[in-house]
Formats: structure tokens, sequence, C-alpha cells
């Protein structure tokens, strides 16, 4: 479902449709999956399933052996420049301030033919560039910090500017690949309410990839649970109706963001993703202790 109906026009939907991709083994099959423009998607599953590989599909980082990938009414393209990427690490410049790394995200001219004088990404004009690295920094809470370097601040003030520059073109699609996973509990929590901040004022299409299950019911507004092909018969072997797929649940998140973290509807919810996870309650007396399969 749609994140809000104010969604902004620059938001576009995402299609895939049989996308298979396999390494030294399968590690994505049988992938169909619509996003809606504007919506949040979260993505769980355990190490190794291929969460960051179907990112890297949506993305158009790598090229699905089979299936297709489109954004909009448009297959995706390499490094497609409708989407915008945020890693679990800022990768900032250390010897770049925050605000010089945000600028390097903003939309660039594109390589003009010779024939053309038109670009598809016409230049910003230098005052339009200093606004839009205001409000960005603005956006994210580090007006006051733009010139510092990264080593100066926090971590979790170094993703905030991670995040500022992928949102620096104003992407239709916004990748986000563990972008909390490396902070302290509390600046995860901060940041969680951050990224919604964000998405109120810029809405895109959002999809989360993490291994946070409290962050996937908070954020998103469905949740993707991805199976462990490794774990299965390979499904090249097997007939194609029978051959396993890698999305082994697709649930839609009760209530509307910003949720209530205590909601006892969501605990509920949580215990059954965890339980597709493999992590399972065991009962002793009156003591409930999460276990981890083996298989997780």
């Amino acid at each position: 479902m749609p994140a809000s109906s104010t969604t902004a026009s620059r938001a576009l939907p995402l299609t895939l449709r049989g996308v298979g991709r396999r390494f030294d083994r399968p590690v994505l099959h049988g992938v169909d999956l619509d996003v809606a423009a504007g919506e949040i998607v979260a993505v769980l599953g355990p190490s190794g399933c291929g969460k960051s590989t179907l990112l890297r599909q949506l993305g158009g980082l790598d090229q699905p052996d089979t299936g297709t990938v489109r954004i909009g009414d448009e297959p995706a393209r390499h490094a497609d420049q409708r989407c915008a990427v945020a890693f679990q690490e800022p990768r900032l410049l250390p010897w770049r301030t925050l605000r010089d790394n945000v600028a390097l995200g903003l939309p660039k001219p594109s390589r003009q033919d010779s024939k053309t004088s038109t670009a598809t990404s016409p230049k910003l004009t230098k005052p339009e560039r200093t606004a839009r690295l205001t409000e960005l920094l603005d956006l994210v809470h580090l007006g006051p910090a733009g010139a510092r370097r990264p080593r100066e601040v926090s971590g979790g003030m170094a993703q905030r500017a991670s995040l500022a520059r992928a949102l620096a073109r104003q992407p239709a699609v916004l990748l986000l690949d563990e972008p909390f996973g490396a902070l302290d509990a509390l600046t995860r929590l901060r940041m969680q309410d951050l990224l919604l901040d964000v998405h109120d004022a810029l809405p895109t299409t959002v999809v989360l990839v993490t291994h946070d299950v409290d962050e996937a019911l908070y954020l998103a507004d469905r949740i993707v649970l991805l199976a462990d092909l490794s774990q299965q018969p390979d499904p090249a072997s097997a007939d194609s109706e029978g051959g396993a797929t890698s999305i082994q649940r697709i649930v839609t998140v009760p209530g509307t963001r910003r949720r209530d973290r205590d909601d006892p509807e969501l605990a509920a919810l949580r215990q059954e993703l965890l339980e597709g996870l493999g992590v399972h309650r065991l009962h002793a007396g009156n003591t409930v202790t999460p276990t981890l399969t083996s298989g997780a």
C-alpha cells in the first residue's frame, strides 16, 4: 500500500517477475514482487539468503540471470540513476566536510551526445546547489555540523550525512542495505524516526534490507521474508512449478506509521516472523527463551 496520498510524483513503483540469480549456488529464484510508489518495504531473511543481492538487482548494480526488474514503466538500467543506495557503513570521503560529502550526491549533467545539447539531468546553478545542500543538512539535523569532517563526528551523524547524500538528487527509489546496523541501540532508534521524518518530507519508494525484525515492523508497510535456498533442493534441478522460490512470505504490517513499538499485535507478528527466520521459543516452566536453530 502506498505510504501516503501525498507521495511525490518522483516516486516510482517496482516490479520484479521471475527474478533469479546464482553464483556457485542459487541465491535468488522465482522472485515476483510489486512495490507501490511511495511504499516502504523491508526485506528480512537469514544471512546468505540474497537480501543484498536482491537490492543490487533493483538498483541495476547487478543483473539477474533470469526474470525482469522494472522501475516505473522501464527496465532497470545499469547503475540506475533513478535509484540511490545507502549502506551499513557511511562511506564518506574522510578529507571532505560533511557538506561536501552530501554535495557528491547532487545531480550532475548527463554525458551529452555530440549531436544534441540537451542533458537529461540539468546542472544546478550555484545558488540552487547551496540551497539544496542547506535543505538536506537541515532535514537530517546536521546544519551546524556541515563544516566538520567524518572523523570529527559520531557514527550516527556520519550515517545521517550518508542518508542526506543518497537523497540529494531526489531519487525515485531509495535502497537501504542495513543502514543502521553498525549503530548503538539508542542511536538506531533515533535513526529509524529520522528515516520516517525524511520520508514524510521527501516521499520516495523505499526498500530496506535489515536483520532487525522490530525495525522492519516499525518502519515498513510490508515485510518480505526470504528463504535460504541453500537449505533446499536446487531450483534448477526441479520443474518450473515445483522449484523452491526465494520469497517465503509477504506480510502486511497492521496499522499506519508511526506505530506504537509496544503494540501487542506487532508483538504477535514479531514472533511469527522470528519463527520464519528459524528462531523458536523453548518453554521451560514459566521461562520463555528465544533459541536460534542451526538452519537460520
